[in-house]
């Protein structure tokens, strides 16, 4: 219910922001392949729950990095994909990325183009145009079958324009429907790195035998693999892999790699395993199984010789050179690997000074704190905030913007302009606000603050920071 709530209070304040001319768009480089496939992933566990195949296809032709919004492209994606899933019973839901040359205020720019192709009930020809309307759906039933706003494609659209590019939609009632949409957007600033053209580098040596039966599925790690530098043989049965080994010398000179669906040609997981685990061992294969977010699968197989791991679909891009590392014994890429372990290293523990005038924040915010470790120590307002640090000396101090009597601006000005008798006039300030709006983090720069966190508080960020602005660091 609380989720619920929450997307349609996400929606009707995405629309107003935009109705007020107040939305403003990010310009940065972004990773393409990416973008589209987090969105898919985070939709996946639903598609699986439906039976139905959910798959990404970009044309080779895509760069790797474009330049423009990625969380607003990635809102429409996602939100397309959503409805997609939710109107579609059985079959499948497939998103298609494509790049043409268009013009776009006045100067030939790349467009993006993203097709979302489903199998699903299908909307008749006269009310394709009233579905971009605010508050409306295909008609009264569809309200009552599958819920929902109505304001997913009208945000949608507005983005779309944002992006000076063009929405649509074609449909066969019980036959499917298409949306597509593109975005102009620029050519990345920086050219990619040699981790993002090629985050997995197979030794031709290495034989890649592939038995996949969802075509697009088939296409994307075939032609991933292939780019990667693998020699990769497609098999259309479990027969055929098991021809395949057999035909292979013995052993392979290099690690080979058996990848299959967990459910190859009908058998389940675990039969699958049993028939391939022995031939795999003695032509010095590993084997792999491809399987939807949320299928079942036997826990003890990664603990098999010969199973080098699973990989979920729609496949993605990074989890695939995972595994591709994985099978062929290789170590996180040192730039990879570094960050990953300073994260895990926990934040010393530290003096807090929490500025916060509402109690259930204050309440919540001390004990996410001190279960971190943290000695935390309360002020509910900058008044007795500024009174806290003439008196006590402390590590940082996570500052609430709205309050009475004195804000969390004026606090900071005050504490940076050296006249506030403060022990340490510049001891670092984050802010914690509800504001989140495009401007509200510069407004908190410009006050003097160091940092910024937008209310509700995710607990992985507040570590990042607290770890970010910490003595040691």
């Amino acid at each position: 219910s609380a989720g619920s709530l929450l997307s349609v209070i996400g929606d009707i304040l995405d629309f107003s922001k935009i109705e007020a001319d107040k939305l403003t768009l990010e310009n940065i480089d972004f990773n393409v392949r990416g973008t589209i496939e987090s969105c898919c992933e985070m939709l996946a566990y639903r598609a699986h729950e439906k039976g139905l195949e959910l798959g990404v296809g970009v044309d080779d032709d895509v760069p790797v990095l474009l330049r423009g919004d990625p969380n607003r492209l990635q809102q429409i994606i996602t939100n397309l994909v959503s409805n997609a899933v939710k109107f579609t019973l059985r079959g499948s839901v497939v998103v298609r990325c494509s790049l043409f040359q268009g013009m776009v205020e006045g100067e030939m720019r790349p467009l993006l183009k993203i097709d979302v192709e489903d199998t699903g009930i299908g909307i008749e020809a006269s009310r394709l145009n009233d579905l971009f309307d605010p508050f409306t759906q295909g008609d009264s039933s569809v309200t009552r079958q599958f819920g929902g706003t109505g304001l997913g494609l009208a945000i949608s659209k507005k983005l779309v324009e944002l992006m000076n590019g063009t929405i649509g939609a074609e449909s066969t009632p019980g036959k499917g429907s298409t949306f597509s949409f593109t975005a102009g957007l620029e050519y990345a600033h920086r050219p990619p790195t040699n981790e993002e053209l090629h985050p997995a580098e197979i030794p031709p040596e290495c034989p890649i035998l592939l038995f996949e039966p969802q075509p697009l599925a088939r296409q994307t790690l075939y032609r991933t693999l292939a780019s990667w530098g693998g020699d990769v043989v497609e098999t259309t049965s479990l027969d055929g892999v098991l021809a395949a080994l057999r035909a292979h010398p013995s052993p392979a000179k290099a690690p080979g790699l058996v990848l299959v669906d967990h459910e190859c040609s009908g058998h389940g997981a675990n039969e699958c395993i049993e028939i391939l685990d022995a031939p795999c061992r003695e032509k010095g294969f590993r084997l792999g199984l491809t399987a939807p977010l949320g299928a079942k699968l036997p826990a003890d197989a990664p603990d098999r010789e010969a199973v080098a791991g699973y990989l979920t679909k729609p496949i993605n891009t990074a989890a695939l050179a995972a595994f591709v590392n994985n099978w062929l014994g290789r170590a996180p890429r040192e730039k990879e690997k570094t960050p990953s372990a300073q994260n895990k290293k926990s934040v010393p523990p530290l003096r807090v000074l929490l500025v916060e005038d509402t109690p259930i924040n204050q309440m919540v915010a001390q004990d996410v704190l001190e279960g971190m470790g943290h000695r935390v120590e309360i002020a509910e307002n900058g008044k007795e905030a500024i009174d806290a640090l003439r008196q006590n000396d402390y590590d940082l101090v996570l500052m609430d913007c709205q309050m009475p009597e004195m804000d969390g601006y004026q606090a900071t000005r005050c504490l940076r302009s050296g006249t506030s008798g403060a022990r340490n006039p510049r001891i670092p300030i984050i802010a914690m606000t509800a504001h989140a709006m495009v401007g509200d983090r510069q407004k908190c720069l410009d006050a003097g603050m160091d940092d910024y966190i937008s209310k509700p508080v995710d607990i992985g960020q507040l570590k990042t920071v607290l770890k970010r602005w910490s003595p040691q660091a």
